[in-house]
Formats: structure tokens, C-alpha cells, sequence
């Protein structure tokens, strides 16, 4: 194709003009033929005089995208650039659907003065417009606009033949969050980067997929659960040390994946249950759908726990169970966690059974807010603190600071009588408000535990930045503190370590007069656990 015909759809605007002249004199291998009116370009499309479309997105009465709507519509794939004043999400959403080229923003091209930028693309779409069968398979279909990659359409295509296959789907960890901090531009940049190195590590004879915005997938023709979990492991292993140059940034991209072998549609399904099974275990990693029954069985099960927990925050029977803690030096219960229990149908239900129900059904607040009313009621006039669980769903969702306010001076108890304990495994590292929110209420009186302190991200920096007033030593480790050399000198760690910062240290299950013993060897401020006593629903006096 020596010269390119260009069929620019313009609205007599200035900065059309300069865009149109900018391409004139870098290009003299475009013949570009301007036009305004909608009805006489549909007419040049139809007697198929363009080999590409140049069209704004704003033009007088009508949108750059209806036009290629109904032109696509018609079985027309002529490739397109699309110019758009705000390329918001449901601009790139439905331009990518359309098979579009590429996106400019004309904002971008007033500020920067980008004919370079502009150019650089154009010389892109010519290579791609002169190689005919490539261009055919990105817009058609089955093929991604951004990555070159096959899409959903393709792999189901590809799921209809014959055998049993391996599926890996690949979701990109934390892509929400980086989208929002850099941009959709960065997005796009990491998307074709991660689909490039993906190319490169799998071999040929397999194909890669883009499935949605930040999912891909891969197809083996081999039903061998090794080869899938090989390459699982292959692309964690690359992607940890790969980096990703987006400007000045370097940014590292890691997967969530999860693995199915079948046939059918029903890869799809089975891949999406391991996937899902794998965000709850944590990001990073791969799980394998060894038995869709049984995970099935799970989400059914799920499912039925997520109906009871609405029944029972309906019907108010989540109720606080109190369990004392101890102080080793005065010897005396000074405090009490409020534990959470569902009692229904005359039984009395423990945390473990309907708070991963609760957090997958999103009614995670719902249980918070009952605890905090009811443990704020029952401490009414008593003289003990007491401690309530918050999840990261709390801070998240931005209620926290009103509901404590509220059910403080509604039962008009003093701030510094409430401990919120926040687990250790929760990574609230990276999430200002949420260190924020914490802090605020610190400011109020409020007090702040570390709960399960020693077993997940072991937040030592932002313990400091909290100034939390108790670490609670996991259960794991105090339990076996009279038998375990290791126990001990975890707990004698973490013990000197809250120690050097002014933190209380509570001894979690402690059960025995021998692990009661180490406790206070280890000159640990506080016990809890069965040996002083069992969670119970009613407070002493």
C-alpha cells in the first residue's frame, strides 16, 4: 500500500486544522481527503475509497463512536484513530469494543504541541495497515484492539474443539489501585507490557489471551496438570524481578492464577472458582480446580451462610460474648474482648463458621456495627475497658470514626474505655486514609491493639507511625510457649520490641498454669485465654 488513504471527518475547527496539517507535511504518502458532513463520509466508507478513518469524537450533532457504531454495524472494518477531547472510561470502553487503533487526546495534543507523539502512531498504523492479514486479525472480533492479544470471543472459539485442555487464568494484582494512582495511560502501558513479556515466556505453539481489563488467560492443548503449574510458576518467578519503566516509575506486575483442566465452557468456569479461591488465600500465587464439585459445593455452601447472616443481623441475634483479660502485675481483670457469636436457632455460633461468608456476602459493617452498639450497651457503667475487632471493610467504607462517635455518647462511655484490635495479617500498609482514620480516633482517646501481632505483615513500621497502645502476642505462638523453644523466643522478641516502644503486650491463649508461668517470665503485661476464663454471655456484676 504506497499511498494511504485517509479520510479525515473533521468539524472546521482550528485545532482539526492543525492536527490535519501536521500529518500533511510529515506524510506525503497520505492522500487525506477532509470532510464535515457524516452523510457524504458514510458514502466514500461504502464505495471503500479509505483505507483509514481519522474521526473526532465531539463533531456538531453527532459522536465520532454512533458514526463507527453504525458503521461496524454495516460489516465495515475499515480501521479508525478516534480523537476525543475527554477519553473518559466509557470512551475507551466502547472504542476498544469497536476494534479502534488508536486514542488520542486533544487536550494532550494543545498542551504538548505532540506532532511527534502523533506522528510516531501514525508511522505505527502505517506498518500495521501494510501488513494486511495482521491488521484483518486486530480488528476484527476476536482479536484485542491494545494488546494485539486474542480475546474472550477467540477462546471460547478455541474451547469448542475436541479434547481435554489446561487453562490458566492470570489476573493482574492490585491493577485497580494502579490504574487510580497513574492513570489509564499508564494502565494501557503496563497491559501491553505485561502482554509482550507473556509472549515471550510461553512458548509459541501455546496462545495468550486478553480477556477483560486486567485478566489474560492461556490455553494448553495438554491436559497434564504439571506443564500448567510449571508455567504458573515460570511467569511468577519472571514477573517478580521484571520491571515495568512507565515514564521515571518503575512499577513490578504480579498475578493472581487460577488452573483448570476439562473441556468446554466449563473451563472457563472452573478456572474462574481456582482464581477466586486463590484472591482468598492471598495475591502472588496460583490455585489448581482439582475438584469444581467440591469448590462448587463451597459457593453453594457460602451462598446458604450468606442467607443466615442476613437472618440473623435481621432478627438481632449477633450478640457479644465477653472474654476477660488479665493483669499479671495487680492480678486483676481489668479488660474484656467482645467476641462475636451468632445465636440462632438455640445455638450458639462461633466467628470461624460465618465471618468468611460475611466478608465474601459484603456484610462484614453490618457485623461491626451490631458489635460495637451492643458491647458499648453492655459496658454501660461498668468500670472494665473493652476491646471490639474492626476488618480493613471498616476503614475502607469510611464509617468507623461516626459509629464510634455515636455509640460512645449514646451510652456515655469515655473514648479511652474502647480498644479497637485490628488483625496483623490485614496489610494496610500502602492505605493513607485507613492510617488516617486509625489516627483520628487515636486523637479522640480511642485506644489501638495489634490482634494475631507475629503471624502476617508484622506492621513494625506502622506500629510506630500508630503509636498503638497494645500488641496482642498470637495465640500460635503463646500456647506452646512452655514446649516450643521457638515460641518463647518469638514471644520474647515481639515482648522486647513493645516494650522499647511504651506498648502494652497481651498474651493471647494462654490456657495452663505452665504457659501462665512463661507469660510472666517474660514480664508480658497482660494474659487471656482459657485459663482465666471461657468467652461468656454475661458480664460479672
Amino acid at each position: 500500500m504506497e499511498n494511504i488513504k485517509v479520510l479525515f471527518l473533521s468539524d472546521h475547527h482550528y485545532d482539526s486544522k492543525i492536527l490535519l496539517e501536521s500529518i500533511r507535511k510529515a506524510h506525503r504518502d497520505y492522500s487525506i481527503l477532509e470532510v464535515y458532513d457524516p452523510i457524504t463520509f458514510s458514502n466514500i466508507i461504502v464505495n471503500g475509497t479509505a483505507d483509514l478513518i481519522v474521526i473526532l469524537q465531539d463533531l456538531p450533532g453527532k459522536k465520532g463512536l454512533d458514526i463507527m457504531q453504525n458503521l461496524r454495524d454495516e460489516s465495515i472494518t475499515v480501521p479508525f484513530i478516534l480523537i476525543a477531547e475527554n477519553c473518559e472510561n466509557g470512551i475507551i470502553r466502547r472504542f476498544v469494543d469497536l476494534g479502534g487503533l488508536e486514542l488520542i487526546s486533544l487536550n494532550e495534543s494543545r498542551k504538548s504541541m505532540t506532532q511527534k507523539f502523533m506522528l510516531t502512531k501514525l508511522r505505527l498504523l502505517k506498518k500495521q495497515i501494510n501488513d494486511t492479514e495482521e491488521y484483518h486479525h486486530r480488528v476484527s472480533s476476536r482479536y484485542d484492539a491494545l494488546t494485539g492479544l486474542p480475546n474472550r470471543n477467540e477462546l471460547l472459539h478455541c474451547l469448542h474443539g475436541h479434547g481435554t485442555k489446561s487453562l490458566l487464568l492470570l489476573d493482574i494484582l492490585h491493577f485497580g489501585m494502579l490504574n487510580n494512582s497513574y492513570g489509564l495511560e499508564a494502565g494501557d502501558y503496563i497491559l501491553t507490557n505485561t502482554s509482550m513479556i507473556l509472549r515471550q515466556i510461553v512458548p509459541a505453539i501455546i496462545k495468550v489471551f486478553r480477556l477483560d481489563s486486567d485478566e489474560f488467560a492461556i490455553l494448553l492443548d495438554s491436559p497434564e496438570s504439571n506443564e500448567a503449574t510449571t508455567l504458573a510458576n515460570n511467569i511468577t518467578k519472571i514477573f517478580n524481578t521484571a520491571k515495568i519503566v512507565y515514564k521515571t516509575i518503575e512499577l513490578r506486575v504480579a498475578f493472581t492464577i487460577g488452573i483448570a483442566h476439562g473441556s468446554g465452557e466449563d473451563l472457563i468456569r472452573h478456572a474462574n472458582i481456582a482464581i477466586r479461591r486463590a484472591r482468598e488465600i492471598g495475591g502472588n500465587r496460583y490455585e489448581f480446580c482439582s475438584s469444581s464439585t467440591q469448590l462448587e459445593d463451597q459457593q453453594k455452601k457460602n451462598i446458604k451462610w450468606a442467607s443466615i447472616i442476613h437472618r440473623a443481623i435481621d432478627n438481632d441475634e449477633i450478640v457479644p460474648f465477653f472474654q476477660p483479660i488479665y493483669n499479671n502485675r495487680s492480678g486483676m481483670i481489668e479488660k474484656y474482648e467482645c467476641l462475636a457469636r451468632m445465636l440462632t436457632e438455640g445455638k450458639i455460633i462461633t466467628p470461624e463458621y460465618f465471618i468468611g461468608p460475611a466478608r465474601k456476602a459484603g456484610l462484614l459493617q453490618y457485623l461491626t456495627k451490631k458489635m460495637m452498639e451492643k458491647s458499648c450497651e453492655a459496658m454501660k457503667g461498668l468500670p472494665y475497658e473493652f476491646s471490639v475487632n474492626i476488618s480493613e471493610v471498616d476503614l475502607r467504607d469510611h464509617f468507623l470514626i461516626k459509629l464510634v462517635k455515636k455509640n460512645l455518647k449514646r451510652f456515655n462511655i469515655e473514648p479511652s474505655r474502647l480498644i479497637l484490635e485490628i488483625s496483623d495479617r490485614l496489610e494496610i500498609t500502602h492505605c493513607y486514609e485507613e492510617i488516617m482514620q486509625l489516627k483520628e480516633l487515636k486523637d479522640m482517646g480511642v485506644k489501638i491493639a495489634f490482634d494475631d501481632f507475629g503471624t502476617g505483615c508484622s506492621n513494625y513500621t506502622r506500629l510506630m507511625d500508630l503509636k498503638a497502645d497494645f500488641i496482642k502476642i498470637d495465640g500460635s505462638f503463646i500456647k506452646y510457649l512452655d514446649t516450643n523453644e521457638n515460641s518463647y523466643k518469638i514471644s520474647h522478641a515481639i515482648s522486647t520490641f513493645g516494650k522499647s516502644m511504651n506498648t502494652q503486650i497481651i498474651a493471647e491463649f494462654v490456657h495452663s498454669e505452665e504457659v501462665f508461668e512463661k507469660v510472666r517470665e517474660l514480664n508480658i503485661n497482660y494474659s487471656q485465654g482459657y485459663y482465666f476464663g471461657h468467652p461468656d454471655q454475661h458480664l460479672p456484676g
